[in-house]
């Protein structure tokens, strides 16, 4: 199985959560330890980007610094983007994403193709968790972050990147985002074996 340098991003404020989510508890274990275990199938190493590279030492996993703290998502990609060499691909990967499935992490690597510098999922916008980004895109990055625009799904739609767009997985209605509390409940509920909950309807790719 091919492999590649996996970067998880646990920079935010964890406004809407209240505290640290990348530590919440989730079936014993802090979510970003949860996350990390999941992304091991494709990792060559997995690296943490947070307000401090040794915020997360203490679970035993490697971290750098934002470059730029408090740009969101964007500024994350921009610090693992300077972090990786020499390798060519990164995994962009969030904390508050469970339970995130190997076999989409498998087909996202499978879907790299020669000239192609992003891969990630779309249905009706773009998903940029998880994605594969090609260190091509670092010059773009910078460039969108030296304009002051932020928000990551800009940087699907600026054109200065050739990206591939995959149809969703089958089973992505299984992954949520984490946002509040409440969501831990709401996630153990969803997944529990002993609950049988009908999948959205979503419109496939042909």
């Amino acid at each position: 199985m091919d492999r590649l340098p996996v970067y998880i991003l646990a920079g935010g404020r964890s406004s809407r959560f209240g505290n640290d989510k990348a530590r919440a508890l989730w079936r014993g274990k802090p979510l970003l330890s949860h996350i990390a275990r999941q992304a091991e199938a494709v990792a060559s190493r997995i690296t943490v980007v947070a307000r401090r590279a040794e915020m997360y030492a203490d679970l035993g996993l490697r971290g750098i610094a934002d470059i730029h703290p408090g740009c969101g998502p964007l500024g994350g990609l921009q610090a693992a983007l300077r972090d990786c060499a020499p390798e060519p691909w990164i995994l962009l990967l969030s904390c508050d994403m469970v339970p995130l499935s190997p076999v989409w992490l498998q087909l996202l690597l499978d879907g790299r193709r020669a000239g192609i510098e992003m891969v990630y999922f779309q249905d009706r916008r773009p998903e940029p968790f998880p994605a594969l980004f090609h260190c091509s895109v670092a010059s773009a990055v910078d460039t969108q972050m030296t304009e002051g625009r932020l928000a990551m799904t800009a940087l699907f739609f600026s054109g200065r990147i050739l990206g591939r767009a995959l149809p969703l997985p089958q089973d992505w209605h299984a992954c949520r985002n984490i946002n509040r509390p409440a969501d831990l409940d709401d996630e153990d509920r969803a997944i529990s074996p002993t609950r049988s909950v009908p999948a959205p309807l979503r419109k496939d790719f042909p």
